[in-house]
């Protein structure tokens, strides 16, 4: 029925909302804590790896609702096939790249590794995005209230 796509649809830009939200203020700051994570972790050379993963934060939350959606709907395989693109365009392209870059040595190899990661999650989007085409899903303020009703119901789940 219209009603129940028009709630359908409603319901998962709301989850896209708030999902991306979270997922864009964690990775600013993430970008902005860079050096300080490096910091305390010994080597600042590696901040360069956290501002290159920000990015992947802010796909894998689009991933995580459209792959709620159609596993809601019954279509599992749309899930599996865009697991399966990531972990492969993970795999291949973070061995390339660590091979391009291991002249940079374990820096090199880190960033490399880092960059497939995040390729396989623009592989994994990009897949999704197509396969839910028809639903438009959007970002936008106007479904700030049913997000916060979708994060309502599915916190206690979370934690």
């Amino acid at each position: 029925s219209k009603k129940r796509n028009s709630d359908i649809r409603s319901t998962i830009c709301g989850a896209t909302f708030i999902l991306v939200t979270i997922s864009l203020i964690i990775s600013v700051a993430l970008i902005l804590g860079s050096k300080g994570l490096a910091l305390l972790q010994g080597e600042i050379k590696i901040y360069i790896c956290y501002i290159i993963l920000a990015p992947s934060l802010i796909l894998s939350a689009v991933c995580a609702v459209l792959r709620g959606y159609f596993q809601g709907c019954e279509r599992f395989e749309v899930s599996a096939i865009s697991n399966v693109f990531e972990q492969i365009t993970r795999a291949v392209f973070g061995l390339v790249f660590m091979l391009i870059l291991r002249k940079y040595y374990v820096l090199g190899a880190l960033v490399g590794s880092i960059i497939g990661n995040v390729l396989g999650d623009l592989v994994a989007f990009v897949y999704l995005k197509f396969r839910s085409r028809k639903l438009n899903v959007q970002y936008a303020y106007k479904y700030v209230n049913e997000g916060k009703r979708v994060f309502k119901y599915s916190y206690p789940f979370i934690t």
